[in-house]
């Protein structure tokens, strides 16, 4: 099961990856991705430093993750940072926010089409760099394409195994930098939904053994 298209069975093949550490943590987020390598921060813990030691050409998977965050525009900007470094954390790779054409970045406020559901957030347009992925962990240990990424993500929430410091809605896996209609039902991941029915699931089961356990069993009687 340790390939792309099986999710690499989760990481179960790989050492537990430890977080940055903490003595050195607050100064590599301060400093993540901001050009200068702090060769105390290039290691997997902290994210390579946000490949700011990487001189090498970007390898970036194919297609791009168009992910959706309900939470307001200057909360997610205050936040960025630790978002992208746990994403790669999970992906064992790198993730950074798409430019645009004006070398603006793409993080846009997002509605849900139906008013009638009120929901609001973000969305942000990330692109996956596998240079340390490829270097530290050989390429067939990196996803190829944003869209295994976007599925391993989902799977990832629905084992409530995925951080909950940032309430993802949806990911999705796009080829290319288009806007997409994220919440349309054939296109989706619906982390939220896979875990709300994960949940939902376990709780019937639990009231189904319970039941089980209180039935009495009565004794048949046959006339003579």
């Amino acid at each position: 099961c340790n390939n792309p298209q099986c999710l690499f069975d989760g990481h179960d093949c790989e050492k537990t990856l430890q977080p940055c550490n903490p003595i050195y943590d607050a100064y590599c987020q301060k400093h993540y991705a901001n050009g200068h390598c702090d060769y105390g921060c290039n290691n997997a813990e902290c994210n390579w430093d946000g490949l700011d030691c990487e001189r090498g050409h970007a390898e970036l998977a194919e297609g791009i993750l168009a992910t959706v965050l309900l939470m307001d525009m200057q909360s997610f900007l205050n936040k960025k940072v630790t978002f992208l470094r746990e994403i790669g954390q999970q992906l064992r790779s790198t993730v950074r926010i798409q430019m645009d054409e004006s070398g603006r970045e793409r993080v846009y406020p997002w509605k849900m089409s139906n008013k009638d559901l009120g929901s609001s957030g973000v969305i942000v347009y990330l692109e996956i760099d596998n240079r340390r992925c490829t270097n530290s962990m050989g390429k067939s240990e990196c996803f190829p394409t944003a869209s295994e990424a976007a599925d391993f993500l989902a799977a990832t929430a629905a084992t409530h195994s995925l951080s909950t410091s940032f309430p993802i809605y949806q990911v999705h896996g796009v080829l290319d930098g288009s806007d997409v209609e994220i919440d349309s039902p054939s296109r989706s991941k619906y982390i939220l939904t896979g875990v709300i029915l994960t949940v939902l699931v376990s709780l019937l089961l639990g009231v189904l053994v319970q039941a089980q356990k209180k039935r009495a069993h009565g004794i048949t009687w046959f006339p003579e």
